[in-house]
């Protein structure tokens, strides 16, 4: 993955690539790459959401194993939720102690979660690679699309959307900051302009007990 981002660099001229290379390279990201979730490491993640004027609204704590092994809530909120494959458990900290949850995932959690990783592949459109950009003192390789998931017809047509730039580090070729706005879904009636951002902090160690 590294080869291929600095192949985009050395190809872009002077330092935006054509459409057709951008849309290749960020479509390769997604299998094995920087935008698989299925190959991304253990971490901790902070989501600060913010209004279209930029106040901010709330922000989300994370832990993630695996795609279907996370625990996530509202910082403040005071109620958290594991995640275990189709199983799930709710409490008031990252830590727990956990209460089991009636399953309101299906059975096919994880084969839907993937199937939605390769639609969001297949829709890339106004995809942007500007190269490498500064940010607050530190290099990244900047990537920006667009892209949404097909209805689901078991899900009553459920959909989502969004754009997204996203700041990886060029020598683990690893997401550091995600950025997403322009949300759309089929359960909202219009676009919001709400701006997500997503701190990465990666932990090999990160463990995340499946509770008694």
């Amino acid at each position: 993955m590294k080869k291929l981002l600095l192949a985009l660099l050395i190809i872009a001229s002077p330092q935006t690539a054509s459409a057709e290379i951008c849309h290749e390279t960020i479509a390769g990201m997604f299998e094995g790459g920087p935008l698989d979730p299925f190959v991304r490491p253990p971490h901790r993640l902070t989501n600060t959401v913010s209004d279209a004027e930029g106040n901010f609204v709330r922000r989300y704590l994370t832990r993630w194993q695996t795609p279907f092994h996370s625990v996530s809530g509202v910082e403040g909120g005071g109620l958290f939720t594991l995640v275990i494959d189709a199983d799930s458990w709710t409490g008031p900290s990252l830590d727990g102690p956990w209460s089991k949850s009636p399953n309101s995932l299906p059975a096919d959690h994880n084969d839907v979660r993937k199937a939605q990783h390769n639609q969001e592949k297949a829709n890339l459109t106004d995809v942007k690679c500007p190269g490498t950009v500064d940010l607050d003192g530190s290099d990244y390789d900047v990537v920006s699309y667009v892209t949404k998931t097909d209805p689901n017809p078991k899900m009553n047509d459920m959909w989502f959307g969004a754009r997204h730039t996203v700041y990886i580090d060029p020598e683990t070729a690893r997401v550091m900051r995600w950025e997403s706005t322009d949300l759309v879904s089929s359960f909202a009636p219009n676009m919001s302009k709400e701006v997500q951002v997503q701190i990465f902090e990666y932990d090999p160690d990160l463990v995340i007990p499946r509770p008694e």
